[in-house]
């Protein structure tokens, strides 16, 4: 049959779709269908009570699309009235705000044919950013061959929530046994009923993109609250309705699912205020997991009162011996002030300069402000020799990885010692951790990796994909690697405000390599906050990454000439772009976008690579809506906002 056409006879497929004030995005998701390649199909819109032109969209289109219109009820009750009108054998969902692929149907039908007794087939997903089609698949690539390979496990569906209903084929006499949605259900109905089928009938899947999903802030998904809530309750109804599903999963990854889902619970309304509803949350997640080492340190946290949902535990690293390497950078004089407050067994800083290392354990000789200084331990050594990482690392708790080449240029004319350090360096870190068991590792990064132009920035992009792919080779060890990325730290040696601060007291001229020039701004204290972070929540392989603003490079050399210069004329040369550097950075890419989870004041970028444990622990409707972080479109610091940094951070007097 032609979908152009009036329905004379019984279709093959039924395409039901449900709509709420979709009447912007309806006509392009009906326009995708009406452009299938398979034609044996009808199209039922239901719509749940719109009060936009919605009935009027759909009837411009004839008799080629079922109007059906019913008072808001919700989502799942549109789609059940829309499937009790159907009168093909195979239900195909569509939601309204989304694209079909022109194979979409052609696809799914041929493969049912070939695959009798299937009572739902589903297949893969690609994100759709504005009217580009993103290359990022729902489910990655390497995850989807295996399902296609080995077939589709309940344990798939939990961890995962892999089921699109917009990329599936549904049975309708599979779809009325089973009793269709669940009307009270808003969010999580295609989880709930995917269960369900699974749980009765052969689940198949096809590795192929049949449709595009719109992300944007209308998204019901993202009401968290009612998501996880709903989550929780399609756990324990399919646990009540299937008790072999306990078995299937395991108690531990039932657990351990319902413990997270309660900790996002508790956050968010700890954050909104309601400290009484989050405790009792929390005492849900600590039920789940008692050994949850940080669903733990909230409950104490809450428990005293602490006003600050992300503030550390002032205890964390007590007792612990931690190793920074790279420790005598300004990475590594901010991070052992901070650690020596934690009370930990002792501080191994390890470094190649000797000159920095003695001049560093004089700042912390006698009398100096920290009590602690038998807590520090300094090692010669360089990160290139395996050897020496091994020594440095035994017997270690934690590592933060800082120690690299940072210089764009220097990296341009010295490749080969950038790609020691930064790239043989880290793995030897990588290494050394593994043997030695260690617990967490932290590896500290830049914007420069995202979509590298130049040599630094590319070895660095390969040491963080080092550290997440130690998470999939970890072979049964406790170590944890994770990233923590981030822009221009104000006054860090080699960065742009020292050498104006130089330029300036020289009497200029202040160069400036191109006045369009823009950089994300952040102070190292706010960067050991990420780096703590990090330590504290990373589950394995995650980049995080500050919410950050940026700065016009000619703004900060004007807020410093007027401050450090008042009432002189200090000349500005345009020197020009030196190699290998950017106009604009970037901290998320367009690639990464699709699998970054916003987390209160962090980007969360999960890996690239499927590891099941992280993905299954953040939630999908926190993902973010921007297509790219970037800082020409960042929020632009005002001058006044800048001068107020360079105060704080002792560049400016106040």
């Amino acid at each position: 049959m032609n979908a152009r056409q009036s329905v004379a006879s019984c279709p093959v497929v039924s395409v039901v779709i449900a709509t709420y004030n979709r009447a912007d995005l309806l006509p392009e998701t009906i326009e995708s269908l009406l452009q299938q390649r398979f034609k044996d199909f009808d199209v039922i819109v239901v719509d749940d009570g719109s009060t936009d032109k919605t009935k009027e969209v759909v009837r411009a289109y004839g008799e080629r699309i079922t109007y059906i219109y019913q008072d808001n009820r919700g989502p799942s009750a549109a789609r059940n009235l829309g499937v009790r009108h159907a009168r093909a054998p195979w239900i195909a969902i569509q939601d309204s705000d989304d694209l079909c692929a022109p194979n979409y149907l052609e696809s799914l039908y041929d493969f049912v044919r070939r695959h009798e007794g299937c009572g739902m087939v589903f297949a893969n997903g690609a994100y759709l950013s504005g009217k580009e089609h993103n290359r990022e698949t729902i489910i990655p690539t390497g995850k989807s061959r295996r399902l296609a390979r080995y077939g589709v496990s309940l344990t798939d569906l939990f961890d995962k929530s892999i089921v699109r209903l917009q990329a599936s084929l549904i049975s309708k006499k599979c779809y009325d046994a089973v009793g269709g949605h669940d009307e009270s259900l808003r969010i999580s109905m295609d989880l709930d009923l995917a269960f369900r089928i699974f749980m009765q009938y052969p689940v198949a899947y096809l590795d192929e993109v049949v449709f595009y999903y719109r992300k944007h802030e209308g998204n019901i998904g993202r009401n968290q609250e009612l998501r996880l809530l709903e989550n929780i309750r399609v756990i324990e109804k399919l646990l009540r309705d299937f008790p072999q599903a306990g078995e299937m999963l395991g108690r531990r990854r039932i657990a351990r699912r319902l413990a997270y889902r309660y900790y996002r619970l508790a956050k968010g309304r700890w954050k909104e205020g309601r400290k009484e509803a989050a405790r009792e949350a929390l005492s849900q997640a600590v039920a789940f997991n008692p050994l949850g080492l940080k669903y733990r340190l909230y409950q104490m946290r809450w428990a005293q009162g602490v006003q600050a949902l992300e503030e550390r535990n002032d205890k964390l690293f007590s007792g612990k011996r931690v190793l920074v390497t790279g420790g005598t950078g300004s990475f590594g004089h901010q991070i052992v002030d901070r650690l020596l407050d934690e009370d930990p067994l002792e501080i191994r800083i390890f470094s190649r300069d000797e000159d920095k290392q003695v001049r560093m354990s004089e700042e912390y000789g006698m009398g100096h402000q920290y009590p602690r200084k038998r807590a520090l331990n300094f090692v010669i050594g360089d990160v290139r020799n395996r050897e020496s990482v091994r020594q440095a690392v035994r017997g270690i708790d934690i590592i933060f990885h800082a120690a690299a080449l940072k210089q764009v240029p220097l990296c341009e004319y010295h490749v080969w010692e950038a790609v020691q350090t930064n790239v043989l360096g880290a793995q030897n870190v990588i290494q050394a951790a593994l043997e030695e068991n260690v617990e967490r590792v932290i590896a500290v990064s830049t914007d420069k990796a995202v979509k590298p132009v130049n040599a630094m920035g590319m070895t660095k992009s390969i040491q963080e994909k080092l550290f997440t792919a130690a998470n999939f080779h970890k072979s049964g060890k406790r170590s944890v690697f994770s990233c923590v990325r981030y822009g221009n730290v104000v006054g860090s040696r080699g960065s742009v405000i020292p050498l104006f601060n130089r330029q300036i007291e020289g009497g200029g001229p202040i160069t400036i390599t191109d006045p369009r020039m823009t950089r994300f701004i952040l102070t190292l204290a706010e960067a050991i906050e990420l780096v703590f972070h990090a330590a504290t929540q990373s589950i394995g392989g995650e980049t995080f990454v500050l919410k950050i603003p940026a700065a016009l490079v000619t703004d900060v050399a004007e807020v410093m000439a007027g401050s450090l210069a008042p009432g002189k004329h200090v000349p500005v040369n345009v020197v020009g772009i030196r190699p290998g550097e950017k106009i604009h950075e970037v901290l998320v890419s367009e690639a990464e976008a699709v699998r970054t989870i916003e987390d209160g004041s962090t980007f969360v970028i999960l890996p690239q690579i499927d590891l099941e444990e992280t993905r299954s622990g953040y939630l999908e409707d926190s993902r973010v809506t921007f297509s790219e972080y970037s800082s020409d479109i960042a929020r632009r610091l005002t001058q006044e906002e800048i001068r107020g940094i360079l105060e704080r951070t002792g560049w400016l007097a106040s």
